[in-house]
């Protein structure tokens, strides 16, 4: 678990996070505080044929980030356990400069098996105005699947949910 930490200052290039997870599973990320930093959480890599699973980020302060949470090699094959999904929940995500939630495909490994509910976000996306907002998607990968948003407050963002480049 990764819990009750207030951490900012992350900005040394484009990967730069408060947390970042690699290859790992079962991870419990809650009541945190990130700021001022490129992201505020990204758990990424792949561990063959498993990948990045069944973790949960959830009650989390992110704010004053160009990314909020990013997410890159998340997803497991069709085992149809729920203890694979991953869920991203109840978070308050605040003046993210390009996006609040960001799916990221790469090294051949795209996003899957997420649920995202029940987030607060605001002011995201105002580093640009074509590509950038709350909710976003790499586009040019395949393999996203079983992603499922719902019942998210969003406010003063320039679109809710796109593919977007990065």
């Amino acid at each position: 678990s990764i819990q009750n930490n207030r951490i900012s200052n992350f900005n040394d290039d484009g990967h730069a996070s408060c947390l970042t997870s690699y290859s790992s599973h079962t991870i419990l990320i809650e009541h945190n505080e990130c700021w001022n930093s490129v992201s505020g959480i990204f758990p990424k890599g792949a561990i063959s044929p498993y990948g990045l699973h069944g973790f949960t980020i959830r009650y989390n302060y992110i704010h004053d980030t160009t990314k909020g949470i990013r997410m890159g090699g998340i997803g497991t094959p069709d085992s149809g356990s729920a203890a694979d999904m991953s869920y991203v929940y109840q978070n308050l995500i605040v003046r993210s400069g390009l996006g609040a939630i960001i799916f990221l495909g790469f090294d051949s490994v795209s996003p899957a098996r997420v649920i995202v509910a029940n987030n607060t976000i605001d002011s995201a996306g105002s580093l640009s105005n074509t590509e950038a907002g709350g909710i976003l998607q790499r586009p040019g990968y395949s393999g996203y699947r079983e992603i499922r948003i719902h019942n998210n407050i969003v406010t003063n963002i320039n679109a809710i949910c796109q593919r977007a480049r990065f």
